[in-house]
């Protein structure tokens, strides 16, 4: 996990777990207050130093289709849309 602060406050984070030849990425999150500071973009940059450092081959994370900030930002951040993953569920 890295955590981004701002005077001591912690404004957003990011984790990251590492399989075999990718890391993915089930959380992260930017305060709203500072929210369009870069700060997504830091946190994210240095989990790709991380994942170039390692060999790792690429990164993956999701989202829903309804979340047009995180499709707006894979697109500044060159990030392509997955064709091949499904995701599952079970309503209990």
């Amino acid at each position: 996990m890295l955590v981004a602060e701002v005077d001591n406050k912690v404004v957003g984070f990011i984790t990251a777990f590492r399989s075999d030849d990718y890391f993915f990425l089930p959380f992260a999150a930017v305060d709203k207050e500072y929210r369009r500071c870069g700060i997504a973009k830091m946190l994210l940059l240095k989990v790709e130093a991380l994942a170039r450092g390692e060999k790792r081959k690429y990164i993956l994370f999701t989202a829903y289709t309804s979340n047009y900030a995180i499709k707006n930002f894979s697109k500044v951040m060159k990030y392509k849309r997955s064709r091949k993953l499904f995701q599952y569920f079970k309503i209990l």
